[in-house]
């Protein structure tokens, strides 16, 4: 080191001519290097917002999607058996001749076959537990230097699975719903395919993000399958589709108002009924609260909200552990 320092001196003899000893030599190559530093370090701007959205966005695609296709396209892969063969389990359940509205028991036997549909977007998002524990456990790496915000990072997890999910629910629903016959009779093939879609897509996203903020808030990944696997057994049994709400206690059956799954399968039984005759079941089911398709969906989209939410607050308060 003191060989370095002297190539900063005009003459190497001025060291000693200067009255310094090796003790008290001033380090002025770390002087001038350090002041040129740190004003080359002012002078930059810092990235915007956009340019760090952008950054952390193309990063997570390539390590998940782009070099990683293969668990992409096993998981649209999964979605499109899974509606495949709930379709030949539940093979032409809503058919009816010459479009006629469905009878009582028979729309009773579809609501069966429409709530294992509907369960299959809470249940498969459980395949993402790994995926959220590494991003979980890489943004605690990076926090310490604050590179990017916890909101930033949840934003581009849910941006990046929404569309995931929206893909997912085309395939199962453009495989399930003909074989199942799901066709409201009131309104073209077409209306009825867009309808329960909507209501498919919205459940995928909002079951991913369930699954991301239990695994952001619980510390291993067996945890986060428990718990998750808990929350789905509650919210189905609260769905109204295995037992009906006029069958459950009043003390408890007011938790029917915070079961996602209770709002996904309203979704799909009002495609599939409204308009028609058999609509006055929903009723007598006491499924009619609230009384439309939208209305549902627009739930489904306020928990995702609240969940997106605690997600980001929850991140926030995660430290790396070493």
């Amino acid at each position: 080191p003191s060989d370095i320092l002297k190539l900063n001196c005009d003459d190497a003899s001025n060291w000693n001519a200067g009255g310094y000893s090796s003790s008290n030599r001033p380090n002025q190559l770390v002087e001038s290097t350090g002041k040129k530093l740190l004003q080359e370090v002012k002078s930059r701007k810092k990235p915007s917002l956009i340019l760090k959205f952008e950054t952390l966005l193309l990063r997570q695609m390539m390590n998940h999607y782009v070099r990683n296709l293969t668990n992409l396209l096993s998981r649209v892969l999964i979605y499109s058996i899974t509606g495949a063969l709930l379709g030949a389990v539940f093979w032409k359940i809503a058919n009816t001749e010459a479009d006629e509205p469905l009878s009582l028991d028979q729309a009773q036997a579809s609501f069966g076959a429409g709530l294992f549909l509907t369960q299959v977007y809470y249940l498969l998002p459980f395949a993402q537990v790994s995926t959220f524990f590494f991003d979980k456990k890489l943004f605690a790496a990076e926090s310490g230097i604050g590179l990017y915000p916890a909101w930033l990072y949840s934003i581009c997890q849910l941006t990046l699975e929404i569309w995931v999910m929206v893909l997912c629910a085309l395939t199962q629903a453009a495989i399930s719903i003909p074989m199942m016959s799901f066709w409201n009779p009131s309104m073209s093939k077409a209306a009825s395919f867009v309808t329960m879609f909507s209501v498919f897509s919205a459940a995928g996203v909002l079951g991913n993000a369930m699954i991301m903020l239990i695994s952001i808030l619980v510390w291993s990944q067996d945890l986060a399958f428990l718990v998750a696997s808990a929350n789905v057994v509650i919210f189905l049994a609260l769905s109204g589709g295995f037992v009906p709400f006029p069958y459950i206690e009043d003390w408890i059956v007011w938790l029917q108002w915070i079961s996602p799954i209770k709002y996904t399968f309203q979704g799909l039984v009002w495609a599939l009924l409204s308009n028609t005759p058999t609509e006055a079941l929903l009723e007598s089911m006491e499924l009619d609260t609230p009384p439309n398709v939208t209305y549902n969906i627009i739930i489904n989209m306020g928990f995702f909200v609240i969940i997106a939410g605690c997600s980001v607050f929850a991140l926030s308060r995660q430290r790396e552990v070493r």
